[in-house]
């Protein structure tokens, strides 16, 4: 499991068994449709050892999550403690304004 910053501010979550060849996906445009109008992406967190069918529950736990849980999240003890900032009210921080055409 992995959590990335995108340029625009947003996050972006998944599962890789190698975070280094899918953050360069990422920033090479070719992991994901969301990031790649996106980029450049830096990563922000990953979380230790899982099955992949821990993992995939794990990300859409916390794709479900509001941005301000995964912030939280991010700023205690990362991943492990996602589920247990679901009930707690946090800070958010500003997403840079986004271009309009």
């Amino acid at each position: 499991m992995y959590l990335i910053c995108c340029s625009d501010g947003s996050f972006y979550t998944g599962a890789t068994n190698c975070i280094e060849r899918r953050l360069g996906e990422h920033n090479s445009g070719t992991a994901s449709k969301y990031t790649r109008a996106r980029r450049p992406v830096t990563l922000l967190a990953v979380s230790g050892p899982m099955s992949g069918s821990e993992a995939l529950s794990l990300e859409r736990k916390i794709k479900k999550l509001p941005r301000t849980k995964k912030i939280t999240g991010l700023t205690t003890k990362g991943y492990s403690t996602f589920q247990k900032c679901a009930k707690r009210n946090t800070a958010s921080i500003p997403r840079k304004k986004e271009r309009t055409a």
